[in-house]
């Protein structure tokens, strides 16, 4: 019997690897002899970022860095200060499978943390670290495609497959110098933030181009005046994608791994560096035929069948959002500064949305109206939604690479209220999990006959909804027999009918 038989090699998406780990940091942080003490702290931010995430000798390994941030009243003059540091960390998990060509997705966020006053020249870190891992390796399966033995009837379906699967990731840095408006006397914050703007497939490459926006707080020379300076500067990438086409689901992400600054020439200007991680991943499905049931007119035959957990990007997440909040009670009569992130994210599904549930962090640092510097924040509740056709109930996950920053706007009244607009680029993609049921082989034994009917005639009264297949399976014919028997145009019966069951 198997000679009569074909069979062909499908990839199968099989995730090995999908979890939530955890990382703690602890640190504590001595300032140099030439730093003043430490008054008070007004605000303390810590992003981990992921330099390199990859799996080797049925490992994770994980390497990274927290970006800490801390602005300061020093007790010397009542100064604001600021504190920039990078604490390393790594992680190992140990995995079941070997996954030599796996690829991995993955994110890091910020749970909990603390900054803690030891001394006026010490300060401790605590801080717990988010960080999602999800790796996901093709697997070939071969399962069977035709027979040439006229007795054996094969069940067709149509399923989606990943065909293939592309992940890279590269770096790049950039070095941008930039004139102050006014004399510089302290930097306290540089932040950089990438925004898409266009991106074009060719032959195995994408081109990428992005705007990198970049914004600088600083003291100038004047005592408590801060000033936040912005400039943008256009990013091009050519990014290395074997075998990508245009008809691959792309994304392409940004993570700013590491930055530095310089101030130079008496606080004109400010050199600016930035090592920067492009990941990048590209998906193709492709339609199938698959064989999910056999049967034989003559023999007895024993179907052999196979499971597989499927999992397929079936689209991607790339939207902007626009808040708009109004924020009353805000204690500051002189606002310079203000910086918001998303936080909480939960999604839920409804038909074909999926709909988002986050907080807004929202920070504003200015001065009070006792003249004295102050931060103020707020987490407010937001919502919004993502729609997509493809979208099963049940079925779908979905995974948030990036929520980046792109611009923001406010606008301070005598009344203590703050108008805000911030503007998102939330970036992901949605995958479904199914599992695909296929015939991979078949045991038919031709020394056993089937039973038959000795009617010369039979007739057969089926009720709707009934299948074709699971008549002819029942009375040893074929489907196609049954349907020009009876002039079927489809193969699941719709209405009350009488039918002729063609004897073979």
């Amino acid at each position: 019997m198997k000679s009569n038989l074909s069979y062909e090699t499908v990839k199968i998406n099989k995730i090995i690897f999908n979890r939530n780990l955890e990382q703690t940091v602890d640190f504590e942080y001595q300032l140099p002899d030439y730093y003043t003490g430490i008054f008070k702290v007004l605000k303390f931010n810590l992003e981990p970022h992921i330099n390199s995430c990859k799996v080797a000798n049925k490992q994770l390994i994980i390497e990274g860095n927290s970006a800490v941030k801390i602005l300061y009243i020093d007790e010397e003059n009542g100064d604001i200060k600021s504190i920039h540091q990078n604490i390393p960390f790594s992680k190992t998990v140990n995995l079941e499978e070997d996954t030599n060509d796996a690829i991995v997705f993955y994110n890091a966020k910020t749970g909990y943390k603390n900054c803690k006053i030891l001394s006026s020249k010490k300060i401790e870190i605590k801080a717990t670290l988010n960080i999602y891992v999800k790796i996901q390796a093709q697997k070939e399966e071969n399962i069977l495609k035709n027979s040439n033995n006229n007795s054996v009837q094969l069940k067709n379906s149509i399923a989606r497959i990943t065909s293939n699967q592309i992940w890279t990731n590269q770096q790049f840095n950039i070095n941008e110098q930039v004139e102050f408006d006014a004399i510089a006397k302290e930097i306290l914050d540089v932040r950089i933030n990438i925004e898409d703007d266009e991106c074009k497939i060719i032959t195995n490459k994408i081109i990428s181009k992005s705007i990198a926006h970049i914004e600088i707080l600083y003291c100038s020379e004047a005592k408590n005046s801060l000033i936040i300076q912005k400039t943008s500067i256009p990013i091009n990438n050519i990014i290395d994608m074997p075998n990508i086409n245009e008809n691959y689901i792309y994304t392409i992400n940004y993570d700013i791994i590491s930055t530095n600054f310089e101030i130079l020439q008496e606080g004109k200007f400010l050199n600016v560096e930035a090592n920067v991680v492009i990941n990048s991943y590209g998906n193709l499905y492709d339609e199938v035929e698959i064989v999910t049931d056999a049967f034989s007119t003559k023999y007895e035959l024993q179907p052999i069948t196979k499971e597989f957990a499927h999992h397929m990007t079936i689209s991607n997440i790339d939207k902007e959002i626009m808040l708009k909040e109004t924020i009353d009670n805000v204690n500051i009569y002189k606002l310079f500064d203000v910086t918001a992130n998303i936080t909480d994210l939960t999604y839920s599904q409804n038909d074909k949305n999926i709909e988002f549930k986050a907080k807004l962090n929202f920070n504003a640092l200015g001065l009070s109206k006792e003249d004295t510097l102050e931060t103020y924040s707020k987490l407010i509740p937001i919502e919004f939604k993502v729609s997509d056709k493809n979208i099963k109930p049940n079925l779908t996950n979905v995974n948030i690479s990036s929520i980046t920053l792109i611009n923001s706007s406010s606008n301070l009244k005598d009344d203590n209220t703050l108008d805000v607009k911030l503007n998102f680029k939330i970036k992901g993609f949605i995958s479904i999990n199914e599992t695909l049921n296929a015939v991979t082989d078949l045991n038919l034994d031709e020394n056993k006959l089937k039973e038959k009917t000795k009617s010369a005639l039979t007739l057969f009264y089926p009720k709707p909804g009934d299948e074709v297949w699971s008549i002819a399976k029942h009375f040893c014919t074929s489907p196609k027999a049954i349907m020009d028997a009876n002039g079927l145009e489809e193969e699941i019966i719709r209405e009350e009918v009488m039918l002729i069951i063609p004897i073979m």
